[in-house]
């Protein structure tokens, strides 16, 4: 990976860090916070973006994540799957998470009430499945039947038939490596699925979609860890994690580290601290774009204290210009749930668990140490699958065949002096094969299984029951105007494209298919070629 030697050619001539030596000469530290369902209009840098408007303009306070972003590089066009699961499998493993059966939420809590695996109910796998595949339903009244769905990060065991992934510690063997916070990726916990049987100390996690963010919610966790050190989830994980970086800095100085904080921020139940609810009830801004609440507000601040606070940490500690940086989301954010509003993501369209621009852009921030380009926002479409590329790019670490035969994504180390010539541009793949309801829309009609490709300034989403959408995103952010039917040769190329990348890259288990037990005319037959 020669763009590290050039990196860090630059850096040589103007860093250096506690105890004299330079970048060049030592591996940086890699500091990953994953924030979640924080949407792309949730943060005061993509919110001014957007719209113009500066922070002090806007209801929500995010001064650490500005900082972040004017110290670092912004990414305005930064892509997540539609959902937390598919999303923690793809920034841990570089490859997007649904061309192994991460295209659903996994690891609740009622996982042995309801069994949803093959080895759950003691079955034997239908021809070409693994045993932790979700059994398929046995009856659809939909005119596209949903596919299966992997429970838990494949880790070469028997209960994935020896298929494996690799994850970012066992990508980085050097490092010393920690997690903590929302995992979401083991199947409720099964062993030689959890964050240690992928390399990581795991300092305390919960294999759970939710959390409560009161007094003792660790106790209920699949891993507690060390005793609480704050009332509100989001201070104790920071001062947890702040801790951890301190003992590492004491015990193994010469040892560079991977931090992997997993927030449940922002996550409903939506939970704040009591002053922050109190302010923002009172803050003249209030009702801006759309954004109103004042405890999802507090969530966030809460969230931005922790970016501080660990950016603090690593200046206290004399490595903040030897660690690197990376702040993003799993998803967009949820507006809407069961009626009630949370915020807005205006004028993004969509959310969560939409294949909308609100649903998979989120905001991504990256801190490099040495970049000669401080303040540099890059509109080149990106994804969180280009993480791990990334971080093993910028610690120069050039991986094995294996893994770089395993990554979809790629290092994002040549956009970020400001050119970005160096950078092929790619397609970038959505998929996202479930019904789900359309919570803001009245009536919350379900929105059809669906496929997205975005491709420069043009996104297509192509729905599973045969409709298509095409989007220039340069001049329609808010995707109201459907090209399709006026640019059919780009269409039509894009559409072929997506059916071309289902078929080679989404295992058939993990994808649709036409419902033959029903009559509806609905399904184009093309959009089923296997």
């Amino acid at each position: 990976m020669n763009m590290f030697k050039s990196l860090t050619g630059l850096l040589t001539a103007t860093l250096a860090f506690a105890g004299g030596a330079t970048y060049a000469a030592e591996q940086p530290n890699l500091v990953l916070i994953l924030a979640d369902d924080l949407g792309w209009m949730d943060v005061n840098p993509t919110a001014e973006f957007a719209t113009g408007t500066p922070p002090d303009k806007q209801y929500y306070e995010t001064p650490h994540i500005d900082q972040l972003a004017k110290d670092g590089i912004s990414f305005s066009r930064g892509y997540s799957m539609p959902l937390c699961t598919p999303s923690r499998a793809t920034i841990l493993t570089g490859r997007n998470g649904a061309t192994f059966g991460f295209n659903n939420a996994a690891g609740m809590r009622g996982y042995k009430k309801q069994k949803p695996t093959f080895l759950a109910q003691g079955l034997e796998p239908l021809p070409g499945y693994f045993p932790l595949d979700q059994v398929p339903a046995a009856k659809s009244p939909f005119p596209v039947r949903v596919p299966s769905s992997n429970h838990a990060l494949p880790n070469g065991l028997p209960d994935t038939l020896g298929f494996k992934v690799h994850a970012l510690p066992e990508m980085l063997p050097m490092y010393r490596s920690a997690f903590l916070g929302k995992w979401h990726l083991g199947g409720a916990n099964m062993e030689g699925h959890r964050p240690q049987d992928f390399g990581f100390e795991a300092i305390t996690y919960e294999d759970e979609g939710w959390s409560s963010y009161h007094k003792g919610a660790r106790k209920k966790w699949h891993e507690p860890g060390p005793p609480a050190q704050k009332d509100y989830l989001t201070d104790d994980l920071t001062a947890l994690s702040t801790d951890w970086i301190r003992r590492h800095v004491k015990e193994q100085p010469e040892k560079p580290f991977l931090l992997y904080l997993a927030h449940f921020a922002i996550h409903g139940p939506i939970q704040a601290r009591p002053k922050d609810v109190a302010y923002f009830e009172k803050k003249k801004t209030r009702g801006w774009n759309g954004q109103a609440n004042p405890t999802y507000a507090g969530m966030i601040r809460a969230l931005d204290d922790s970016v501080g606070a660990i950016r603090e940490t690593l200046r206290e500690l004399g490595i903040a210009d030897n660690t690197v940086i990376v702040f993003a989301s799993d998803n967009g954010a949820h507006a809407q749930k069961k009626g009630e509003h949370w915020t807005s993501n205006t004028p993004l369209r969509g959310q969560k668990a939409q294949i909308f621009e609100g649903g998979i852009r989120v905001p991504m921030f990256a801190y490099v140490p040495g970049n000669k380009e401080k303040g540099l926002w890059v509109h080149t479409p990106v994804s969180l699958e280009d993480v791990a590329p990334t971080l093993l790019d910028l610690g120069g670490v050039e991986p094995p065949e294996k893994i770089q035969a395993q990554w979809t994504g790629k290092s994002l180390v040549p956009l970020l002096d400001g050119d970005g010539s160096d950078f092929k541009k790619r397609e970038i793949f959505i998929h996202e094969p479930y019904y789900r309801p359309d919570e803001l829309t009245d009536g919350n009609p379900m929105m059809p299984p669906s496929t997205a490709m975005i491709d420069g300034d043009h996104k297509m989403i192509a729905f599973h029951d045969g409709s298509i959408r095409l989007y220039d995103l340069s001049k329609d952010i808010g995707e109201t105007n459907d090209l399709s039917a006026s640019m059919p040769e780009r269409a039509d190329r894009m559409l072929k494209r997506i059916m071309q990348w289902r078929v080679e890259q989404i295992p058939a288990r993990y994808d649709t298919s036409a419902n033959q037990n029903t009559k509806s005319k609905q399904v184009r037959p093309e959009l089923f070629v296997r």
